[in-house]
């Protein structure tokens, strides 16, 4: 297997806030209360500006066919895929009718979820060249901001009462 362009990564990073942005906006759609709306929504207006970050490091990458390096030993193909797996399928959880029953289950539910994209990136890391290693570590330090938020907000709002969510 070869090393990859940081470019490749970065074009499955925007893949994977298109997700995300999804998952945040349909949880918030279901939501009654117009304060947890707002957050969510919010959530889901973050991942657009993730995107859009992710847009502007792509365009400011030159185009080259990835070189033929073919030391991937270290790569973790099994968590790679789990990973993805949770990923992309955090809206089946949505339609499989997870009951959240308190603000703090939704934003652990979050954080676990923004704690597997980390994971996934710091995994794949492994795969980019040398040479693009500091743009990788941009792409992970935005995604713990992320986390970051959600850990702070969920320190802000951790006696919520129990009533479900969603």
């Amino acid at each position: 297997m070869k090393k990859y362009h940081v470019e490749k990564i970065l074009k499955h990073a925007l893949e994977i806030e298109e997700a995300g942005q999804k998952f945040y906006g349909i949880l918030a759609q279901r939501l009654g209360d117009a304060k947890l709306k707002d957050i969510f929504t919010a959530m889901s207006q973050q991942e657009v500006g993730h995107a859009e970050i992710y847009k502007r490091m792509i365009d400011q990458q030159p185009s080259q066919p990835d070189p033929d390096d073919s030391d991937t030993s270290i790569f973790d193909f099994q968590k790679h895929e789990m990973l993805e797996d949770k990923i992309f399928n955090r809206l089946e959880i949505i339609r499989k009718g997870t009951k959240l029953y308190s603000l703090g289950d939704a934003l652990a539910l979050m954080i676990e979820i923004e704690m597997n994209v980390v994971d996934y990136f710091e995994n794949v890391r492994r795969l980019v060249r040398l040479q693009d290693q500091p743009l990788m570590e941009k792409i992970i330090n935005e995604e713990k901001s992320h986390v970051k938020q959600l850990v702070d907000l969920r320190s802000q709002y951790k006696a919520a009462t129990r009533t479900v969510l969603v």
